[in-house]
């Protein structure tokens, strides 16, 4: 499942996105769910990278956005944690084995940077 940044914008869409992870899981589904930064998350870190310099590394630019999609995806575990169920948040990188991103055996399909929420 993916949910986009406006999907996880508030409070309200990070539950509503975690009763839909919940709802498949009850359905008998594994889960594993992909999450964007909240909102405008995205673009005020590139803001406030090019307050700080005119030409921002791409590594560094990779790491500062990353913290959105981390923020998002411990949020939705913390609701879906609420709700009586198990999930983790985990980046790309920690999902993945020999480079590409997997879960139990299954290729997940998740770019570089992308942060997931497993149920």
């Amino acid at each position: 499942m993916k949910f986009g940044g406006t999907s996880v914008a508030g409070a309200e869409q990070i539950k509503r996105a975690a009763g839909r992870i919940v709802a498949a899981r009850e359905a008998g589904n594994r889960v594993v769910a992909v999450l964007s930064a909240r909102g405008k998350t995205t673009d005020e870190l590139v803001a406030q990278a090019h307050e700080i310099s005119a030409r921002p590394v791409a590594r560094e630019m990779d790491m500062l956005l990353s913290t959105g999609e981390r923020i998002s995806c411990a949020l939705c575990a913390m609701a879906i944690h609420d709700m009586g169920h198990e999930a983790i948040s985990l980046t790309a990188a920690a999902a993945s084995r020999g480079g590409a991103p997997v879960w139990s055996g299954v290729d997940l399909g998740i770019a570089r940077g992308e942060f997931v929420a497993v149920l």
